[in-house]
């Protein structure tokens, strides 16, 4: 056998996690390991990078391995894989991306980052009741070794907290108490703290929230300050916020959300879906904020849980193009807060909308930065443009007339139903803003429909000349004390463009379509304004809003949907659409009586917990069943639907995949379906601490590989030393063979010189 060792194009292509259970650093292959210098990033999602000469522009909240193995395979198929990752992926499919490799005819090599992540964490964490309080059960790991200190907070006060000696590959049980027992729902946060000098590469796994409910209903209203009005019941405890965190949805039976800006709910916008499908119930009280275009739109929870969402524009709406300064007279300073401004409004991109960026100085570049006008849905073509925005450099004198032609040139190219011009700059022109001198490119911004506005630092002069000769609205032209403002400023615009466009007048009246099965007077809100709605698919309306006049003739007002064991409820009705004070007020009232009854009906679900791999479900009621029928959603977001057995009796036990956050739902025999209450775990991409070795080593030999150690090189592959002949080739031989021979006889047999030489060479 012989040994074949790669040559430029054979080497292996590094597939390397970036996720943040890797810990604080972009991690990158070992330099024993020679790679291609191309390179495959993977965190949630994935794609390529010329290694060490890009960062790699991916979210680091999962660790997406399969994703990122099958784009190798599928972008060099045949060639050795080396995946430097610590093991734990959150997409479930690292085995099938391994054996999508095998199958292209390469091979999976897996080693551990060169620097693995030092870390401390909670595995998981549990309130069990006391008769004296409640006890808090958390365990702890760690792959380091040092000192912390565990911390149990209830209302952001440190009411216990224990210290801890930690050492490498630890699991350890920790109690934290409250002495003084809670009379009604209460939040609790337990928070792991490192010591001095103990590192702690991943604070992902540093906070869990908990929630424990007594008798007393609790509901949370978050983005109302007035709640007198709603005249909840003395027996509800009513507890509000200006925020959405976890440890508040942890303790709830029923949230309200009244039209909260998504800002306000990134704390804990991650647990809405685990609240609502561990029995909660949640009502969504539509506003400026939150159902319309920009708000919630094309966020995960319109698309998961909201029964409303906003009418998707059709064709191609909006075209965007941002005019970017990058004359030498921004410098470095200014053009970082323009190039920061511009990425964040191609992140804040909504359905319908397109954007692009033409940086400018003396003269415009030749083209839009690549790939152009990105949709705000076109994940890949956003991240080349956040790209290609990194790389614009400053230099060059500052033309904005010509800046301004070429924008119109350009978005008149572009196929849209709207067309807007963003000026980003500096001022200081070096070419003459008089009004002779922009009154033509006043009249085609004019004749074309294009509008114009700008963001102008520092250049009072500029910006009054860019007012008066070019903007349709004298509000479209801002002028900034400090380039720090661009970012919030270009929102603030982007932001007063979409509500003039989507706000619908108001509805002549409201239409019941069904019977309310909640004690609501609809025709007590009476809604000043509302968005242009449609429902989500599998809700069901209740209530319509009807115009007497114009195209749009109805939407819906109130409907609900089923998210597991949960229910939501979406109002398109927000308190913000109300100006007068007695209007507002007698709103907030007919709302009362539907929240009482909505946390009244929040299921607060069955304890249930795991043994190992298995689930463990104590229901003495059911005793006899022989089974228990229990659904659930996968860390992938897939369905599932598995078995558990009775081992004992009423208790039911059984393997279940591992499953996302509050998902896992039980049918009880005769009754309804009941969310099962597990303990806290960290985020997925957080589970755990250091290095998986054995998720390391299936993943190798599921891609035919094997875990490297300790600097060990990617093996050669095995060559066989010659090929086999086919065969119709050894036919072939065979014939040429006798038909040598049959010829040096005939030769021989007409010249005797030549029979002497034959047969000597016979006898040799």
């Amino acid at each position: 056998m012989k040994v074949r060792f790669g040559s430029g194009d054979e080497l292996p292509v590094a597939v390397v996690d970036v996720s943040r259970s890797m810990g604080t650093d972009i991690p990158t292959p070992p330099s024993t390991l020679r790679v291609r210098p191309r390179w495959i990033v993977v965190a949630d999602g994935a794609r390529e990078i010329v290694g060490g000469s890009e960062a790699p522009r991916l979210a680091r909240s999962a660790s997406r391995l399969g994703e990122g193995l099958r784009l190798a395979a599928s972008s060099f198929p045949g060639a050795d894989i080396v995946l430097v990752t610590d093991g734990r992926g959150t997409d479930r499919d690292a085995l099938g991306g391994a054996r999508a490799v095998r199958a292209a005819g390469g091979r999976v090599f897996v080693v551990a980052p060169p620097e693995p992540a030092a870390d401390i964490g909670f595995e998981r964490a549990r309130i069990v009741a006391d008769g004296g309080g409640v006890v808090v059960r958390a365990t702890l790991v760690a792959s380091t070794s040092g000192r912390a200190v565990a911390s149990l907070l209830r209302d952001d006060r440190v009411i216990d907290r224990v210290q801890v000696t930690v050492v490498p590959a630890m699991r350890r049980t920790i109690e934290l108490r409250d002495a003084e027992p809670p009379r009604e729902g209460v939040g609790y946060r337990v928070v792991l703290a490192a010591g001095s000098g103990t590192p702690n590469d991943d604070p992902g796994n540093d906070v869990l929230a908990l929630g424990w409910r007594s008798d007393v209903r609790t509901v949370l209203i978050v983005g109302l300050e007035e709640l007198e009005p709603l005249g909840l019941p003395d027996s509800l405890s009513v507890r509000s916020a200006a925020r959405l965190l976890p440890e508040g949805l942890a303790a709830a039976d029923a949230v309200v959300l009244a039209n909260v800006p998504w800002t306000r709910l990134a704390g804990g916008v991650h647990a809405l879906e685990p609240f609502v499908r561990g029995g909660g119930r949640l009502l969504i009280l539509g506003g400026p904020h939150t159902y319309r275009p920009g708000g919630w739109t094309g966020k995960s929870i319109e698309e998961r849980i909201s029964p409303l969402v906003v009418n998707r524009p059709e064709g191609d709406g909006l075209a965007m193009l941002l005019l970017l300064d990058r004359s030498g007279s921004t410098g470095d300073r200014e053009l970082a807060y323009l190039k920061a401004a511009g990425r964040s409004a191609a992140l804040r991109l909504v359905p319908g909308e397109r954007m692009g960026i033409l940086p400018f100085a003396g003269a415009p570049d030749a083209s839009l930065l690549d790939p152009g006008f990105v949709p705000g849905a076109d994940r890949p073509a956003r991240t080349a443009l956040l790209t290609a925005l990194d790389r614009v450099k400053a230099g060059g004198r500052t033309d904005i007339p010509a800046a301004v032609a070429s924008g119109i040139d350009r978005l008149l190219a572009a196929d849209a139903d709207q067309r807007w011009l963003v000026l980003l700059t500096d001022g200081d022109p070096d070419n003459s803003l008089a009004p002779e001198a922009l009154a033509p490119l006043r009249a085609r911004l004019d004749e074309s429909g294009v509008e114009l506005a700008a963001l102008v630092v520092g250049d009072e002069a500029a910006a009054e000349a860019i007012r008066a000769g070019l903007a349709r609205r004298a509000q479209d032209v801002l002028l900034l004390d400090d380039a720090e403002e661009f970012g919030e400023r270009l929102e603030e615009l982007v932001r007063r463009r979409r509500l003039r466009e989507d706000e619908l007048p108001a509805p002549a009246a409201i239409e019941t379509l069904e019977a309310l099965p909640l004690p609501l007077d609809l025709n007590a809100l009476a809604p000043r304004r509302v968005h242009d709605l449609e429902p989500a698919p599998g809700s069901s309306v209740f209530a319509r809003v009807i115009w007497a006049e114009g195209p749009r003739r109805s939407a819906p007002f109130l409907a609900r949907r089923a998210v597991g064991p949960g229910v939501v409820w979406g109002l398109a009705w927000g308190p913000a659409f109300e100006s007068g004070l007695e209007a507002r007020r007698r709103a907030l009232a007919a709302l009362g009586p539907t929240i009482a009854r909505l946390a009244g009906a929040g299921d607060r679900g069955l304890a249930a917990e795991h043994v190992g791999r298995d689930l463990v479900l104590r229901l003495p009621e059911a005793a006899g069943a022989a089974s228990v029928a229990v659904t659930g959603i996968d860390l992938a977001g897939e369905p599932f639907e598995t078995r558990l057995v009775e081992r004992a009796p009423g208790e039911f036990r059984g393997p279940i995949p591992e499953a996302a956050p509050g998902s896992v739902a039980a049918q009880v025999p005769g009754g309804a379906l009941r969310p099962l209450r597990l303990p806290a775990r960290p985020a997925p991409e957080h589970r755990g601490a250091g290095i998986d070795d054995s998720g390391m080593q299936r993943i190798a030999r599921a891609g035919g590989g094997r875990r490297l150690v300790g600097g060990e090189p990617v093996p050669p592959r095995d060559v066989p030393a010659g090929a086999p002949l086919a065969p119709w080739l050894l036919l072939l031989a065979g014939i040429l063979l006798i038909l040598d021979r049959v010829l040096a006889r005939a030769r021989a047999g007409a010249d005797p010189s030549l029979r002497g030489s034959e047969e000597s060479t016979h006898h040799a």
